[in-house]
């Protein structure tokens, strides 16, 4: 079967209840049931964990933009200079990237993704942002990479859009905004888990299976 045609996606809201607990977030009989919680970026403090990005708008910007604002449900405090809620790109940036860094390979079966928090009253209209589209690369060494097909993003700043995939095994994971409104500002969360258990045909290097130019979109 194609790759394509194993491919879930959906976009649903996510309760507070579920946020607080420790919960699964995939749907009842998915491959994925089983390894579908929250990695909690830039929320829990795990020393292993790192998140980079090809750029960030810090430097010319009233706020900081870097990566550490990308956390799912990141908010900006109404404070000038302390930070908005999501990332974003510098502006030369043409092939912008965030990158989470795992310290070691772990499951991953899905991604939350939102776009910027509440926007400054001076500038409602141009902070209308978030990705449209996306791919997720990703690697173990930084050398050789795999992606998925273009995933559907979301459709305002504030849903949070819950998508999954095949479950790959890897240490370095890349979202890659493609298509956006305004511009590529994201707040996000990976799905999956630390056990390599029960993995059957996926080995701890990258999916076999996956293509590893993007195929057509989806």
């Amino acid at each position: 079967m194609e790759f394509a045609l194993l491919f879930l996606v959906a976009l649903v809201g996510i309760s507070a209840e579920c946020i607080a607990d420790e919960c699964l977030y995939c749907p009842e009989g998915t491959e994925a049931q089983s390894c579908c919680q929250r990695f909690w970026l830039n929320v829990r403090e795990d020393p292993s964990i790192s998140i980079t990005a090809s750029s960030d708008a810090s430097g010319h910007a009233r706020n900081p933009h870097g990566p550490d604002r990308a956390g799912l449900f990141e908010d900006w405090s109404g404070v000038v200079g302390e930070g908005i809620g999501g990332w974003l790109r510098s502006r030369d940036d043409e092939d912008p990237w965030i990158q989470v860094d795992f310290g070691y390979p772990r499951r991953v079966t899905g991604i939350l993704l939102q776009g910027r928090s509440n926007t400054q009253p001076d500038r409602a209209s141009r902070q209308q942002q978030w990705v449209k589209t996306f791919r997720v690369i990703f690697s173990n060494d930084l050398s050789d990479f795999y992606s998925t097909p273009t995933i559907q993003g979301t459709f305002d700043r504030s849903t949070v859009a819950r998508r999954y995939f095949p479950a790959f095994v890897a240490r370095y994971v890349r979202v890659i905004p493609i298509s956006w409104e305004n511009d590529p500002v994201l707040r996000f969360d990976l799905l999956g888990c630390d056990s390599l258990e029960g993995l059957g045909g996926i080995n701890t290097s990258p999916h076999p299976s996956l293509p590893t130019t993007e195929p057509a979109r989806v």
